[in-house]
């Protein structure tokens, strides 16, 4: 698939809701994903529309959990927040989205990929970890994003392809 109009993934059933209450979290779900909450942001899109062969997955549930974290006027020995973003593998990139947040955005030949683990924990979970400090000095502790899709495992693939034609290609 290429550019960023890219269909949306709507229920697929293995998206954890939001927080405990099932009916009104999937409600709230739907609202979002209606209102284009979790669509791959115009910046975004920039990044990877020069990329035909980019793969685009939009509107999907994640999180990202902060452990032993320390920032300029924030701590948190462990905090989990659950949102609706977007997540982007092309030939050159990763690009990953928190609503409009960026939350990673790193080529394929940027050394400090090699410090970030990639993992899919089960069929639908794509994992990305890496220690805090690596994109911002002055942060400590570990950083893990998660993304639930149906095509985590396929996503993983291509993140690990891409490493690896730059590393051993």
């Amino acid at each position: 698939m290429h550019g960023c109009r890219v269909p949306s993934e709507y229920g697929d059933g293995c998206a954890k809701p939001l927080g405990g209450r099932k009916t009104v979290n999937t409600m709230l779900e739907s609202l979002l994903r209606l209102s284009g909450s979790g669509r791959l942001p115009t910046d975004g899109c920039r990044l990877v529309e020069s990329d035909r062969d980019s793969f685009t997955a939009e509107s999907i549930v994640g999180s990202i959990t902060f452990r032993n974290f320390r920032s300029p006027g924030r701590y948190s020995s462990w905090r989990r927040q659950w949102f609706l973003g977007s997540l982007a593998v092309t030939n050159n990139r990763i690009v990953a989205y928190r609503q409009r947040s960026r939350l990673v955005n790193i080529p394929f030949d940027d050394p400090r990929i090699g410090q970030m683990e990639f993992s899919g924990q089960n069929q639908d979970c794509l994992s990305i970890r890496h220690d805090a400090s690596l994109f911002h000095p002055s942060w400590t502790g570990d950083i893990e994003i998660r993304f639930t899709t149906i095509d985590a495992q396929y996503m993983l693939s291509l993140i690990e392809s891409g490493i690896h034609d730059l590393c051993c290609g």
